[in-house]
């Protein structure tokens, strides 16, 4: 007899680290079948560095797919972390999801990732190490990979920073960087929660 499993999602904020806004916003994903875990992932604790909030989220990765599936989703800044997870826990991970993350440099002045991440260089890390692994995502790993970002643009983040090529990439129809998130995870949100949900080949 089959026994249906936990599908978990660890969600990860951006630099602002709001665990309980994100956990109050996908409440509702429940019902969708998915249960989220809203993890702080350390953005301004500077005495670490990105390698030791990764591992520490790892930890969870791991516990929570020993019980049944596990996707991950990033917002913002979060957006690096979760490539950057699952790019080193492939056979943990079913999933990713990007919402309004930078997940390389980009040649931008005014939205440099110098810029953006001024306040926190573990950020920053995320950043450098997501681009430097981009080389390494076969094509069969980009499939499980799902971009969104703003279709009228974002003030934070520029849109060509933000996709992956060969990945499921998708705009909503907002501006701005905080709405286009909060969109994205409430009235735009099927596209993202049916990805995850969808039957998961490894390979």
């Amino acid at each position: 007899m089959h026994i249906a499993q936990h599908h978990h999602v660890i969600i990860l904020p951006g630099l602002s680290d709001r665990v309980s806004h994100i956990a109050w916003v996908t409440q509702w994903w429940r019902k969708e079948g998915l249960e989220p875990h809203v993890l702080r992932v350390g953005w301004h604790d500077e005495s670490k560095d990105i390698r030791t909030n990764l591992d520490r989220i790892i930890s969870y990765v791991d516990t929570f797919a020993n019980t049944g599936r596990l996707s991950i989703v990033g917002t913002s800044a979060g957006g690096s972390a979760a490539l950057n997870i699952l790019v080193e826990k492939p056979d943990r991970v079913e999933r990713a999801v990007n919402i309004c993350g930078r997940l390389r440099a980009g040649t931008h002045t005014w939205r440099s990732l110098d810029r953006m991440s001024a306040t926190s260089q573990s950020f920053k890390q995320s950043v450098l190490l997501c681009e430097q692994k981009q080389a390494m995502i076969s094509q069969s790993l980009k499939h499980r990979i799902m971009t969104a970002s703003a279709r009228f643009g974002d003030e934070l983040v520029p849109q060509d920073t933000s996709t992956l090529e060969g990945a499921h990439n998708m705009t909503i129809p907002t501006i701005g960087h905080g709405l286009s998130i909060a969109m994205a995870l409430t009235l735009f949100a099927r596209p993202i929660i049916q990805f995850i949900k969808a039957d998961f080949t490894p390979y």
